[in-house]
């Protein structure tokens, strides 16, 4: 039941796949194909791009596996800049469904970041990249492999009231995941009809099928419990699914059409015709606050739309308090950060915000080279963290074009947004010697056609003195105000994907905010 989606937020174009995942054993005999399909598909009803999926069995050992292979291309808008998704998928199981291995291919701007795994009995042995030793984590053998959960509505011969749950595993996340599925009524809705005649053209179709609605249960990344969307299909009698769509966050409905290759394949229509993600994705605001990034605090009215606890979708820490929390809504008092205070905060910081990582790659050549730089002879280590901030503010150059990439990319290219802006800042620091992390959330923008709103934007912060502080790199005014609103925080360390962005999913679109104090 389960499909293999694109995450879509803001600053990333977050994307999860699974790919090739560990040595493979010896096939006795050539793979047999169960099942090749091509889906179409479209966003808000522009075409945008296209899935393949394709199962095989082989004998191995003496044994079925089953494959599961996926593959993904995706166009996406953001402010105004159109960027091109690609994704690829690889599992094996067994022939009841018990998985056997994993794997995940993160693929970014340029090259790509791996992890794969495999089932150690109530363990499992998990990857990162070239590493030879795995990290070990506890496994779950209810947990049923993708070409299994295709297969249960037609071994149940789901009819319309039904419900039952499976386990699902989410490599990128690193956690099982329970998915409810319930069976809808049989509904006339559009399909994709390819032409009997090579030459002919893709008719839409009504045709009646069963509506089948697959939730997951709440994730927890980084602290914050994230409902992932639910995944709605139409299966025919056959029980294949002809029809699916999701909410993307900031995007809308993504609608895939079961189709040919040749079809699934053919350019959509022109960039302007695609939503925006970032310019979607802005959150209007019922005041202009002059110089907020040089103000010492702003109270904002915040409301989630259908969040029970709103007030944990932001950061609590010293710069941020939620406070008169009601049904639906609460205060968020933030706070401008120009450099520590006189205090001392913890002494003791966690390696993970010290050492370099496979996206904030400190230990690279050319990051060192370039903190050296901007550094020179400084010792002071909010001042190196300032210094650090100048250099990348004045030496990148703008751009919305490019796909998230790691720090020693963005230190050849020097160039990117508020992504770039922060992972390149954050890896600088650390090669300066000062803990460092990245941070996610909203800023204020006075938008010259949509006036004051907040937009999602990435920064950097440092500990110094043992107080986090932040810096942004691409404002350059050495701290930041409290026109940056903080979402959550990352070291990247022990990761391979984009899920340490995720918590932003949990507001996108939901927001309302009013500014209701300015100091």
């Amino acid at each position: 039941m389960k499909k293999l989606l694109p995450w879509c937020v803001p600053l990333s174009l977050v994307c999860f796949v699974l790919a090739p995942a560990v040595p493979r054993a010896r096939a006795e005999a050539p793979p047999k194909v169960v099942r090749d399909s091509w889906d179409a598909a479209y966003l808000e009803g522009a075409k945008v791009g296209w899935f393949h999926t394709r199962i095989t069995e082989t004998e191995k050992d003496g044994k079925k596996v089953i494959g599961t292979s996926a593959s993904m291309e995706l166009s996406i808008r953001r402010y105004n800049s159109v960027v091109k998704l690609r994704m690829d998928q690889e599992s094996e199981e067994t022939a009841d469904g018990k998985v056997v291995s994993l794997g995940l291919t993160q693929y970014l701007d340029v090259g790509k970041r791996t992890e794969r795994a495999e089932v150690r009995g109530n363990q499992l042995a998990v990857f990162t990249g070239d590493e030879k030793q795995p990290k070990l984590l506890p496994w779950d053998a209810k947990a049923v492999g993708p070409a299994a959960q295709e297969r249960l509505a037609a071994e149940r011969k789901v009819k319309p009231g039904d419900t039952f749950e499976y386990l699902n595993y989410e490599l990128a996340l690193r956690q099982p995941v329970k998915v409810t599925v319930t069976v809808g009524q049989r509904e006339e809705v559009d399909i994709l009809e390819p032409p009997t005649d090579p030459k002919g053209k893709v008719e839409h179709v009504k045709k009646k099928l069963l509506r089948v609605e697959a939730e997951s249960e709440k994730v927890n990344v980084g602290g914050t419990q994230i409902a992932l969307p639910k995944l709605t299909s139409w299966l025919d009698g056959e029980y294949r699914p002809l029809r699916s769509q999701m909410e993307v966050p900031g995007l809308g409905v993504l609608t895939l059409y079961r189709s040919t290759e040749a079809i699934a394949k053919q350019e959509g229509g022109a960039p302007a015709l695609m939503p925006d993600l970032g310019l979607n994705t802005l959150v209007p605001l019922n005041r202009r606050v002059d110089g907020i990034h040089d103000r010492r605090e702003v109270v904002y009215r915040i409301t989630v739309k259908g969040d029970s606890k709103p007030e944990t979708s932001f950061a609590r820490d010293a710069r941020q308090e939620a406070a008169n929390v009601k049904e639906g809504s609460f205060d968020l008092r933030v706070k401008g950060s120009h450099g520590p205070g006189d205090f001392e905060g913890p002494a003791a910081v966690k390696d993970e915000y010290v050492k370099g990582n496979d996206f904030i790659n400190s230990d690279d050549p050319k990051v060192k080279e370039l903190a050296a730089k901007a550094v020179g002879s400084e010792t002071d280590p909010w001042r190196k963290a300032v210094k650090v901030e100048k250099w990348v503010h004045d030496n990148m150059s703008p751009s919305t074009a490019i796909g998230f990439a790691t720090a020693a990319q963005v230190a050849r290219d020097l160039k990117g947004d508020c992504r770039q802006h922060a992972m390149l800042t954050a890896a600088m620091c650390r090669a300066a010697g000062v803990p460092s992390r990245t941070a996610v959330g909203l800023v204020y923008v006075d938008d010259p056609q949509r006036g004051p709103v907040l937009g999602f934007h990435m920064w950097t912060e440092v500990l110094v003195r043992g107080q986090w502080l932040g810096l942004d790199a691409v404002l350059g005014k050495g701290g930041v105000g409290p026109g940056h609103l903080k979402i959550n925080d990352a070291s990247w360390h022990d990761t391979q994907t984009l899920a340490p962005l995720l918590p932003v999913t949990r507001v996108l679109g939901k927001l309302r905010v009013e500014v209701v104090e300015v100091r």
